[in-house]
């Protein structure tokens, strides 16, 4: 299976546990699954397990982070927005030529509401300064700029894109790429 990975330890840095905890909140994310959901402790519990989480102890600290995350994006206002869309497409694969270069990957969310269509790209970096914010805005902008022109080119729709940081400072941050420059 594509997700899981080379190693399998039960001293895991905190760099790891991060990344698994961000694959959890993704493929939670897919499935629409959120706090309420009978399911998804046990989903959760079966990630961990597949991301090679053996220690329970850390199973149990990271399906709690995450479940963290979920909750906070189900009650913050974006939830009921793309809870309500009239179209909702999670993980949407794109190949296109770009540049003279094959660009591939994922959206993690391209949906449709009243106003038109929207990109979001989730991010759950531990975000505790505006520096670092500064820094990971910088890092994925290029990244939602590639979502939006795929969407462009290969749907022929003109997307709003945002970036959403489920853990910044505690809470949720949308950052609008378009209003930046680049």
């Amino acid at each position: 299976m594509a997700d899981r990975q080379a190693w399998r330890a039960t001293d895991l840095d905190n760099i790891v546990l991060a990344a698994v905890r961000g694959n959890m909140v993704h493929k939670a994310i897919r499935r629409w699954m959120f706090p309420g959901n009978p399911h998804l402790e046990s989903f959760l519990e079966i990630c961990a397990v597949d991301a090679g989480l053996v220690s329970e102890a850390q199973r149990k600290d990271v399906i709690g982070e995450a479940i963290i995350l979920l909750d906070r994006l189900q009650r913050h206002p974006l939830w009921e927005k793309i809870n309500n869309a009239l179209e909702r497409n999670h993980e949407v694969p794109y190949t296109y030529q770009h540049n003279n270069r094959t660009e591939t990957g994922f959206i993690d969310l391209l949906y449709k509401d009243q106003k038109g269509w929207h990109i979001v790209d989730f991010k759950t970096d531990n975000i505790a300064s505006s520096a670092y914010r500064a820094e990971l805005v910088a890092k994925y902008t290029a990244q939602a700029r590639r979502y939006h022109r795929a969407v462009k080119t290969l749907l022929d729709i003109e997307a709003d894109t945002s970036i959403c940081f489920l853990d910044d400072h505690s809470g949720i941050n949308m950052v609008d790429i378009q209003t930046l420059s680049g």
